[in-house]
């Protein structure tokens, strides 16, 4: 990477590079601190290892003010020149070096598929005493109820009885199947126990490829 300083002065933004004041033996002096995104994501894909940065903010608004001041001088004219050279700066420094930068607000993701996600992930570690292959024809009868009027709530008597397992462990295969993209599910919708699961009609890895895409 060139280093954010370089390129502020190609880009004669140099005025916008914040700094902090240091002192030694000499006295004080600037020292510029480096722009970095929020998230470097480390991804593989066929043509080996990359990078992408995503840079974080709660609204889209807020890339356009200068953090640390009070409401009314975030949205002057000063501080939306600040933000806006801050991020044009770093977005720049990875770019030059082959990484993207994608902006990421609460709404770039849908909801419900971010509650979904955050309710599947710890079932991912859990662990039953069943064989492979009971958990298999287990994930097989949940597949079987996908756009049915039946939910899992259902078959958990009947699965628990036939496996001779707990419901604890059906569950554990469900939401299991449905991380792991073995029951494919529609996640736009909210997964519960109780309520029919409906099938797939958006594929998230797809809606949201660009995010994660390799850069030039």
């Amino acid at each position: 990477m060139p280093g954010t300083i370089r390129v502020a002065e190609r880009l004669e933004l140099t005025k916008y590079q914040p700094r902090f004041v240091a002192e030694d033996a000499d006295g004080a002096y600037h020292v510029p601190i480096p722009l970095v995104g929020d998230l470097l994501l480390i991804l593989r894909d066929a043509a080996g290892v990359y990078a992408v940065n995503w840079t974080v903010k709660r609204t889209e608004e807020a890339f356009l003010e200068r953090q640390g001041l009070r409401p009314l001088r975030r949205r002057s004219h000063e501080s939306v020149m600040h933000a806006t050279a801050r991020h044009r700066i770093e977005e720049v420094c990875y770019q030059e070096c082959g990484i993207p930068t994608h902006r990421v607000t609460r709404a770039t993701f849908d909801q419900t598929l971010v509650d979904n996600l955050r309710m599947l992930i710890p079932w991912d570690s859990r662990r039953t005493d069943l064989q492979e292959l009971q958990r298999e024809e287990m994930v097989s009868a949940f597949c079987g109820i996908v756009g049915t009027e039946r939910a899992p709530l259902d078959l958990l008597e009947s699965l628990g009885k036939q496996f001779r397992c707990e419901r604890r462990d059906c569950l554990v295969v469900l939401y299991q199947a449905i991380w792991r993209r073995e029951l494919i599910v529609d996640l736009f919708k909210p997964v519960l126990v109780n309520k029919p699961l409906r099938p797939e009609r958006t594929n998230p890895f797809h809606r949201y490829a660009q995010l994660f895409a390799r850069g030039a």
